[in-house]
């Protein structure tokens, strides 16, 4: 079938338009009807690709691949308990399917179920050592674990041993390039981490997650204007990218430009209010690095009450952000930080 070659090309226009000619023809097709859905699907025709998907379950029963389809399907748009179901029913007919383990991995970690997501992961390696994929999601979930339960440093140690896996079998993923670096940020080899993320770079240099991962590094590192360059790059890519303008303009706080770092933190709230808590937060360090303890604890009360602190990670930036150690002593600071335990 001349969609088949398409399909597997990744022509996947053309792959609809030769499998919904054959379904004119042929329309009891179930393959047809798979297919097509799982074209759609790559072309983020959600829709029609759960129309499609329907109908070949209909017609194929049971058949593993349109459960795992529909898998991806849900995972994509947020449906993680329903492709859960999906991909468990497919492993429970083919119980050796790494790409069914390593999908439902991602919706028990998009569930913040990590414990099971590794397990998952680790199946899926076990059922096909060569993927890559696998190897930096496990790598992924240990490291993001850390707003659940903080990861030991042998845990961080484990996941980069992953991610330097998931490279040698694919030299060119990038994402598992960021994610090292990633993790060389959490261990404090931040030289190091830059170094990954340089690399992150070259391998994908129009993504602007890269520039803005290495502009935070590069915060914590105190190298404000490499970090001022990494965010400016970032935004060059994405103008929409309201973290990097926020993380651009604590940047700019402490590098001593506080009227322009609170205009970066209004332009964000400005363009999506969701952003509010971290462009608060932003403003609560460039107060404190203008020694403005009332703003400071006026932004930080707001923030709280958001819940933005409720994450383990964001309690951690708050006790390491350097701009608030000259209050660390300070009764006030001291019974913010025990509101939040």
């Amino acid at each position: 079938m001349q969609g088949m070659q398409f399909y597997q090309l990744g022509r996947f226009p053309q792959a609809v338009e030769s499998f919904s000619k054959a379904l004119s023809t042929s329309p009891q097709h179930g393959e047809a009807y798979l297919y097509r859905g799982a074209s759609y699907y790559n072309l983020k025709d959600f829709k029609n690709c759960k129309t499609d998907l329907d109908q070949a379950s209909k017609l194929l029963k049971n058949n593993t691949d349109v459960l795992l389809f529909y898998g991806y399907l849900y995972n994509d748009t947020k449906a993680f308990k329903k492709a859960i179901t999906s991909l468990t029913s497919a492993i429970s007919a083919k119980p050796n399917l790494a790409n069914a383990y390593n999908a439902r991995g991602y919706s028990y970690q998009s569930l913040g179920n990590f414990r099971a997501a590794m397990a998952d992961y680790s199946s899926a390696i076990k059922a096909d050592t060569t993927f890559a994929l696998a190897y930096n999601n496990r790598g992924s979930a240990i490291y993001y674990n850390q707003d659940v339960a903080e990861p030991s440093k042998q845990d961080i140690k484990l996941a980069i041993k992953d991610f330097d896996k998931a490279l040698q079998i694919e030299p060119r993923f990038c994402t598992a390039r960021r994610n090292k670096g990633l993790a060389f940020s959490f261990l404090g080899l931040l030289d190091s981490a830059v170094s990954e993320l340089g690399a992150a770079i070259s391998c994908e240099p129009q993504n602007p997650l890269n520039y803005a991962v290495r502009g935070s590094v590069n915060i914590k590192r105190e190298s404000y204007n490499e970090a001022l360059n990494d965010f400016t790059q970032a935004l060059e890519r994405d103008n929409n990218y309201n973290e990097a303008l926020i993380e651009m303009g604590i940047a700019k706080a402490y590098l001593g430009f506080s009227a322009e770092a609170d205009a970066d933190f209004n332009t964000a709230i400005k363009s999506d209010k969701r952003y509010s808590a971290l462009a608060w937060y932003g403003m609560a360090v460039n107060a404190a690095k203008s020694n403005d303890k009332a703003k400071m604890f006026r932004h930080l009360e707001d923030i709280r009450k958001t819940g933005f602190f409720k994450s383990h990670s964001n309690r951690k930036r708050l006790a390491d952000e350097k701009a608030f150690q000259p209050f660390k002593n300070d009764k006030d600071f001291r019974e913010l930080q025990v509101k939040l335990k």
